[in-house]
């Protein structure tokens, strides 16, 4: 039968190593967030791209990224309240960006044992190295990646974009 874990054997069933990595990356992407620096940089990147287009798969690829060193949920913390900011400096189906960056997010958090918090437990278990178990997810992120990538191409237009504010 099933043996109940009694309150002395509680911390013995905690994975210490997964709780203080991920606690190390929620305090990284804190910091990042207060000091602002992701949305200075994005206001200035965005000014770069001239179509609708461009700056779809440059958020897509950010946020793909973005998601392979600070895990997936993290990095749409980061990518989502920058993507909203961009609809008031240019027009741009806000929606549909998002529901791409979510899925950007899940396929660069394949890649890497930080990228989201199952991997940091398989990783912690699997006995490989750390660039031993992204060259055995390389092909599936790959993959993911082309295909979010063509999929993008298709549904973000090549119209320029008119941005609205002078910042």
């Amino acid at each position: 039968g099933i043996v109940p874990c009694v309150p002395a054997s509680w911390t013995a069933a905690i994975d210490w190593d997964t709780l203080v990595t991920l606690s190390g990356l929620m305090l990284l992407t804190t910091v990042s967030e207060v000091s602002g620096f992701f949305d200075v940089l994005g206001r200035k990147m965005a000014r770069r791209f001239v179509t609708e287009r461009q700056l779809a798969i440059f958020m897509v690829l950010a946020a793909a990224l973005l998601s392979t060193f600070l895990t997936n949920d993290v990095a749409l913390f980061i990518v989502v309240p920058l993507t909203l900011t961009l609809k008031k400096w240019c027009a741009i189906p806000v929606n549909r960006l998002i529901i791409f960056e979510a899925l950007a997010v899940n396929a660069g958090s394949l890649l890497t044992p930080i990228g989201n918090p199952q991997n940091i437990l398989l990783w912690g278990r699997s006995g490989l190295s750390f660039f031993g178990f992204i060259g055995q997810m390389l092909p599936p992120a790959a993959a993911m990646m082309m295909n979010l990538l063509a999929l993008c191409w298709f549904s973000f237009t090549a119209n320029r974009l008119s941005y609205q504010s002078s910042d």
